[in-house]
């Protein structure tokens, strides 16, 4: 009997674990397998993490000024007049929250820092569900690329 665990096989379990993870954080109803919820995030991930990039090299995405603290008039944004930026971060929000059945999951922030993943859970605000992969500082990773050890 052969024991040896291929990459591919090491990718498999992990993804499988992940998805599971996911899986986790659907609000009760939503039976979304966990890999569509992958997908799905990974869209949502790539435009977020655009954004974040654009914002960070002085560049507009989309109708959002470089400036995401100030409108395109030069005023500043407010509760009752939010930022471009801020109608944003919301849609990503509110998109992510769909996905899982309507709810954000708890901890959910959107990284606005273009360094790492844009979706993430804060471990200081939820527990990350076992066999959700991690960056370095123990941040749930929800749109995780899994596809190397």
């Amino acid at each position: 009997m052969n024991t040896t665990t291929t990459k591919q096989d090491r990718i498999a379990s992990r993804r499988a674990a992940h998805h599971a993870a996911l899986e986790t954080l659907r609000a009760p109803g939503c039976e979304t397998p966990g890999a569509l919820i992958w997908k799905r995030l990974r869209r949502i991930e790539a435009r977020a993490h655009d954004a974040a990039t654009a914002q960070c090299n002085g560049a507009a995405y989309g109708s959002q000024p470089f400036r995401p603290d100030w409108h395109p008039d030069g005023t500043e944004g407010t509760d009752a007049n939010p930022t471009p930026w801020e109608v944003f971060a919301d849609e990503i929000r509110a998109e992510v929250a769909a996905i899982f059945g309507g709810i954000l999951p708890a901890g959910f922030a959107y990284n606005q820092d273009c360094r790492g993943h844009a979706l993430k859970l804060r471990p200081e605000k939820c527990t990350v569900p076992a066999g959700m992969s991690t960056d370095w500082g123990s941040n749930g990773i929800l749109a995780a690329e899994i596809d190397d050890i």
